[in-house]
């Protein structure tokens, strides 16, 4: 089974705003959220089941759309889209 990390740091005024969204978009989505207990702010999304393609398909998503549903997360993350960090990992055994 293949997973995939996407990894950020929020600005801790954009909090709210941040759960709020991410709740809207985990409706029915295949990702969990998880923030570092000992970093605040520092979240990670772990996606499960996407093949490569899918992987690939929500990178662009992510990284390269000024628009869509994803846009709205780059102004409350610290540095922007260029501080959001995707991997695709498979399992190995």
């Amino acid at each position: 089974m293949n997973k995939v990390f996407v990894e950020y740091r929020i600005d801790g005024e954009a909090r709210e705003d941040y759960l709020q969204f991410m709740q809207s978009m985990g409706e029915g989505a295949r990702f969990e959220l998880y923030e570092g207990t000992d970093q605040p702010n520092l979240f990670v999304e772990l996606w499960s089941g996407l093949d490569k393609e899918g992987y690939l398909r929500l990178k662009e998503e992510r990284l390269n759309e000024e628009t869509g549903p994803w846009a709205k997360l780059n102004g409350m993350v610290s540095g922007g889209k260029d501080k959001v960090h995707i991997w695709h990992f498979q399992k190995v055994r």
